[in-house]
């Protein structure tokens, strides 16, 4: 048998919750009860076993792990904690609960057969055939008595392990702190016990985007907010829970135009003990009636735009006996929680508990303790926006910095020439998330940008010549003078042999600047008049540097990564001055012959974008053809969507403005876009770029994604473009094209 040896057997139940079938180790614990390790008792715990085998396996594990004054001993501690036994012992409570609710409806349905049968007795009813018999009912009683008998000692033994868990919960911290090997699971387990004892909120954040709604059954309870998800929320080594839980800008999703900053959306988030609307709604911070919940999030769309963060701290009857004393000593719970956030693999959850733990005392003195870690809390940051959120906001601002906007304090920081070079790029990464109205107001946001003017920042150059590269990007100081912007300005930080790292953090910044000030966009275009470049740092060591040059080179000839941050500055100030940006971009032969800029040539900017919709990123290609949407297809068919009845009643008229509200931003930019560009332009732009490319360039295209392929096969079918391609000199190759299209794609 291969459960005879202990090395064999231990690795047929590591396969048995894998295995995807339940097997019963019933018999096996039965046969060994006396030689059961702490180890091999934790791995049958997790094998997904009836709770007869839960119960003895426990009650024999509790019998070797505790002593006679109840603690367990150090080397099973560590056992545990090693073989993911906090979460074994919660997942066994879960499941308690869940069959513990089966077997009180097997019971009623039991006694309501045996009411039946005393009814039939007494001549009241008359009894089915196939109804069963007292034995065969007292039967099925007896063997739900036991279950239950073994779901309530299962209970019984997990809440005691749980409960001397929080009592040597110190010795816990330390294990963790010392380098004990824990898998993700058991550190976030471990971090919520931390929290709940010092009565610290554990977090939870639900993402709008993931969320899937539907439409309720009771429209009447769900008045103008029709659309609705339930979610489920255990604490099942609680009692009840004191819960609360707030909406968020989703800093994640990437905005569009005026609505790049607000949310135009009705949502609602409430908490409740039962799945139903009539069921009262708790109070912010207000106590749940047990340990399971449901928060019910509504909203008058389908799609829900913001996000939810939900904190709750657990409440125990009878209350824990907690070694509080022990866990709050500052050094061993900074080194806790350091030692969690420095862990690259943990739960999202995780490092939040370990934020919110050091945010919860908010002196000096933790500020202190606090500010050798701050490296560590901007690596945190970048692991997510939630995080980056929750550091800056909670931690950073709240405990180290209270008096002081974050965004200029950060800048300060990558100018400084003490800040080493991995830790400035931590802090571009998360500055770009800063920078958002929800966490930087507009007073701090002035502050920043007039330092970004007047505070050069400076990376450092990678083993080449400094003057060298400086003229390259800085350019003549000869011409009028023109202010640059802060873009411009941030921007000269790069040089071409910067980390593509570094040079996408700072393209993404710049995006952020441009998206939180309109008039950004409007002073690079007037910057693009001055071919010798703006004045940057004129206070400082004023110099000239050239934006649009620069840009330009990150479009066509950097990492694509790169590539892809350099398309959302340019989509970003497309969204806020779309007309002058794509006519920018538009530059015919004429215009280029004509105007002085600081990128000669024509088409300078549209050629790199076109080749960029073979890049590999999706996003991108998808960035490349938002701005396309004026060149995409004939006006004509444009203004023909917008048209309505002009002699239409007053109500179908405001109907139609009601709908033209609820348009999404790229509806709008599809609508505004038959102004941007004439149906001539546009032709004599599209033929011109074809030629340019090459009609093979159309055979390329056609290993790219649908979406390429039909906005290429668009412009092909412009009747200019065919003209140019079949009476000139491009039509053998042209058919050639055509013919191996049709050979490979079909008609």
């Amino acid at each position: 048998n291969v459960m005879l040896e202990e090395a064999s057997a231990k690795l047929v139940i590591k396969l048995v919750p894998l295995s995807g079938v339940r097997i019963d180790l019933g018999d096996y614990v039965m046969r060994n009860i006396r030689n059961l390790s702490a180890q091999m008792c934790l791995l049958i715990l997790k094998a997904h076993q009836n709770f007869k085998t839960i119960s003895n396996t426990l009650n024999v594990f509790v019998g070797m792990v505790v002593n006679d004054d109840g603690l367990i001993y150090k080397e099973e501690l560590q056992e545990l904690l090693t073989s993911q036994g906090l979460a074994s012992f919660e997942d066994i409570l879960r499941h308690a609960k869940t069959e513990g609710v089966k077997i009180e409806k097997r019971l009623k349905h039991i006694e309501d057969q045996f009411e039946d049968i005393r009814n039939a007795e007494e001549g009241l009813i008359e009894l089915s055939a196939q109804h069963m018999s007292k034995q065969e009912l007292e039967q099925l009683r007896q063997t739900a008595l036991k279950d239950e008998a073994d779901i309530l000692n299962a209970e019984e033994q997990c809440q005691k392990l749980v409960r001397q868990l929080y009592l040597q919960l110190h010795h816990c911290m330390d294990e963790f702190i010392n380098g004990l090997p824990l898998d993700a699971d058991s550190v976030l387990h471990l971090t919520r016990m931390v929290n709940i004892s010092l009565l610290v909120p554990c977090a939870r954040y639900f993402e709008g985007v993931h969320i899937r709604t539907v439409k309720t059954v009771d429209l009447e309870l769900a008045e103008d907010m029709p659309w609705e998800e339930w979610i489920e929320v255990q604490t099942p080594t609680a009692t009840n829970v004191q819960v609360w839980a707030e909406k968020y800008f989703p800093l994640r999703v990437r905005q569009q135009g005026v609505h790049m900053n607000t949310l135009r959306a009705k949502e609602e988030v409430t908490i409740r003990d039962e799945k139903d609307m009539t069921a009262p709604k708790i109070k912010p911070k207000g106590e749940t009636a047990g340990s399971r919940f449901w928060m019910h999030l509504q909203g008058a769309a389908q799609k829900r735009l913001s996000d939810t963060e939900l904190r709750l701290i657990p409440r125990f009857d009878p209350p824990l006996r907690r070694s509080e004393r022990h866990i709050s000593e500052e050094s061993r719970l900074m080194d806790f929680a350091v030692t969690a956030l420095r862990n690259p693999t943990l739960p999202l959850e995780a490092y939040a508990n370990a934020i919110l733990l050091l945010a919860d005392q908010k002196d000096e003195e933790r500020g202190r303790l606090c500010v050798p870690h701050v490296p560590t809390f901007f690596q945190v940051g970048v692991r997510d926006p939630w995080l980056c959120r929750l550091m800056c906001v909670e931690l950073l601002h709240e405990v180290l910095y209270p008096d002081k906007h974050l965004a200029p304090l950060l800048f300060q920081a990558l100018v400084s020439d003490t800040t080493p070079a991995d830790m400035k790029l931590e802090i571009l990464r998360n500055l770009r998330y800063v920078l958002h109205p929800t966490m930087t107001p507009l007073e701090g946001f002035q502050e920043f940008v007039e330092l970004v003017k007047t505070r050069p920042l400076k990376v450092a150059k990678l083993g080449f010549d400094d003057d060298e590269e400086h003229e390259a990007v800085l350019g003549s100081d000869q011409g009028v003078a023109q202010p640059g912007s802060a873009a411009s300005s941030l921007m000269s930080a790069l040089h071409h042999q910067l980390p593509p790292a570094f040079q996408e953090a700072i393209l993404l910044v710049m995006e952020s600047i441009i998206a939180r000030d309109p008039e950004e966009t409007e002073v690079l275009l007037r910057e693009n008049e001055h071919p010798a470049g703006a004045v940057i740092f004129p206070d400082d060591a004023p110099r000239r540097f050239k934006f649009w040059q620069e840009l330009h080179y990150y479009l066509t000839k950097t990492h694509p990564d790169v590539q892809a941050a350099a398309v959302r500055v340019v989509l970003m100030m497309f969204w806020q001055i779309p007309n002058e940006i794509i006519q920018l971009i538009a530059r015919t032969a004429k215009d280029a012959d004509t105007a002085e800029t600081q990128c000669a040539g024509e088409y300078w900017m549209l050629l790199p974008l076109v080749r960029l919709l073979a890049h590999r990123s999706k996003e991108v290609v998808d960035d490349v053809l938002l701005i396309f949407i004026p060149l995409a297809r004939d006006m004509d068919e444009l203004r023909g969507e917008k048209q309505y009845d002009r002699e239409a009643d007053q109500e179908a008229q405001m109907a139609a403005q009601m709908a033209e509200e609820d348009e999404t931003p790229e509806q709008k930019l599809r609508h505004y876009a038959m102004d941007m560009i004439s149906n001539a332009m546009r032709s004599e732009l599209l033929t011109d770029v074809v030629v340019k490319m090459g009609p093979r360039f159309a055979v390329r295209a056609m290993e790219w994604p649908p979406v390429v392929r039909d906005f290429l096969l668009q412009i092909l079918l412009t009747d200019r473009v065919l003209v140019e391609m079949t009476m000139t000199d491009l039509s053998d190759e042209f058919w050639d094209v055509i013919i191996h299209l049709l050979k490979v794609g079909g008609v």
